[in-house]
């Protein structure tokens, strides 16, 4: 049975464009609560070249400050690794909580309308049905709103990058603000046989991941070390 195929195609978005599918996943899944692979915790550490640059400029670039003012370098690399890892914490603890409680959502009506963002070989991922695919995407971005329905309590989605294109919904019915589109999700998952989920991790994920950790337990060392030399 194909996969159905939703919104306009990649790099083409058109402003108010509506439409109304339903999901058309082929694939059960086990009912809530499903065990979630351990492999799952890797996606805090997911690489986001984004993230990492800005961490990197915010640092590096007032270098002359921390000449003068060694003393204060420490206390912008806490506050950094503090809300960058608060975010990705609080970000991963909802995916975890959707995968583990969440059911596939019937998908109403998609809505998509053109961003302000262009992007220049940005990886992006995209999912139509269970099955998500990364590419480099160059082109303006897109906003797609997803209204969806779960246990017949309805809900909306809003995604931004490449337009949805069928991916699966999952969605908490007793709070469907606990949402995701399966593209969301750094790594490949999908249903077993025995409709329990299982995760894919390539090696470049895993690399990816890895790299992340070492670049912000880095920075963490190099704050305990020039707090050690300035602040005594």
């Amino acid at each position: 049975m194909p996969e159905p195929v939703y919104g306009p195609p990649p790099g083409a978005p058109t402003a108010g464009a509506s439409y109304a599918r339903s999901s058309g996943e082929d694939l059960p899944l086990a009912a809530p609560p499903r065990r979630v692979p351990a492999v799952m915790h890797l996606g805090l550490f997911a690489w986001r070249g984004w993230e990492l640059f800005t961490v990197v400029m915010v640092v590096v670039a007032p270098l002359a400050l921390w000449i003068f003012l060694p003393a204060g370098l420490p206390v912008m690399l806490g506050l950094v690794l503090a809300v960058v890892v608060g975010y990705r914490w609080r970000l991963h603890r909802q995916r975890m909580r959707v995968l583990r409680w969440g059911k596939v959502a019937t998908v109403t009506d998609v809505t998509t309308s053109p961003t302000s963002t262009s992007y220049t070989n940005v990886p992006m991922r995209q999912a139509r049905g269970w099955r998500t695919t990364s590419r480099a995407y160059t082109g303006q971005g897109v906003r797609s709103e997803v209204a969806f329905e779960v246990e017949e309590a309805p809900g909306r989605l809003v995604l931004k990058g490449l337009p949805y294109a069928g991916g699966v919904v999952l969605a908490d019915p007793r709070r469907t603000a606990d949402a995701l589109c399966i593209s969301s999700v750094p790594f490949s998952v999908a249903p077993g046989p025995d409709g329990e989920l299982a995760v894919h991790v390539s090696l470049w994920q895993g690399i990816g991941a890895g790299l992340t950790l070492g670049l912000y337990a880095a920075l963490a060392g190099i704050a305990v070390i020039v707090a050690g030399h300035t602040w005594t």
